[in-house]
């Protein structure tokens, strides 16, 4: 997973709204994501930052309460629903949801998961161990790939969630608050890996964290009620908010 030579794509919502047993939960979402670049999704609890970015790949077509109207792009390309289209879709933008996706089997078998699922042809081992180095694990647990991936720590685990997403090469990373629950030694060691990653892929970061949105993103999207309030380049929304609520959220007074 050496520095890509092509530009990755930037992600794009148009009108997106999801409703899911009978609720809505996003409203008319609009913004563009910047190839390359990490993208922060910021908003209370319940807001809808998770429907959000699972709009990008389309996983709400796998849940038979929710409805997604609208459209997301990949540039200037449609992410249609189509059976034929999902699955290379998936594999080039990957939801990372957290350390319950992980499987009770071993180390290897969980990165390699996604590599043999889509047939990789190439070397499966050597792929495994660039995406363990990248999640900066290799040196934590590269002589022990056998060991039930149960056995690691929290943080561990969750950087193994982020290696197994790599191992396939996407283009995008749709980031479901990553670091939840983690100490803040485990919350830098992830939040160092996303900044190395800035340039290869485009990121998408769903996170409740203020300060960690304001360190490591270059744009932040803030999100209440279901509905976009403000999208702009990070440090203009944090220091400088058009919209009241956003600056009412951003200073703690509402949140």
């Amino acid at each position: 997973m050496a520095a890509a030579d092509f530009a990755p794509p930037g992600l794009r919502a148009a009108s997106v709204s999801v409703t899911r047993g009978g609720r809505r939960v996003l409203s008319e979402v609009s913004f563009a994501a910047p190839g390359g670049q990490v993208t922060a999704i910021v908003g209370p609890a319940g807001s809808g930052k998770g429907a959000l970015l699972r709009c990008f790949n389309r996983m709400h077509d796998l849940d038979g309460a929710a409805e997604m109207s609208g459209a997301v792009f990949r540039e200037n390309e449609e992410l249609v629903r189509l059976p034929e289209h999902l699955a290379g879709l998936r594999r080039r933008i990957v939801l990372v949801s957290g350390r319950a996706g992980l499987f009770p089997r071993s180390i290897s078998f969980n990165v390699a998961f996604g590599l043999r699922i889509n047939r990789y042809r190439g070397d499966i081992d050597r792929q495994v161990q660039t995406a363990l180095e990248t999640a900066g694990l290799w040196p934590e647990v590269g002589d022990r790939l056998d060991q039930s991936a149960m056995a690691l720590g929290a943080g561990q685990m969750q950087r193994l969630c982020l290696a197994r997403a790599l191992a396939v090469e996407p283009e995008a990373l749709l980031l479901d608050h990553p670091t939840s629950g983690l100490d803040r030694n485990e919350s830098g060691k992830i939040e160092d890996i996303i900044v190395s990653l800035r340039g290869r892929h485009t990121i998408l970061l769903a996170t409740e964290n203020l300060g960690q949105a304001s360190r490591i993103s270059d744009y932040t999207a803030f999100v209440q009620d279901g509905e976009l309030v403000e999208f702009g380049e990070t440090e203009r929304v944090f220091t400088n908010p058009e919209h009241p609520l956003t600056e009412a959220f951003i200073t703690g007074r509402t949140g």
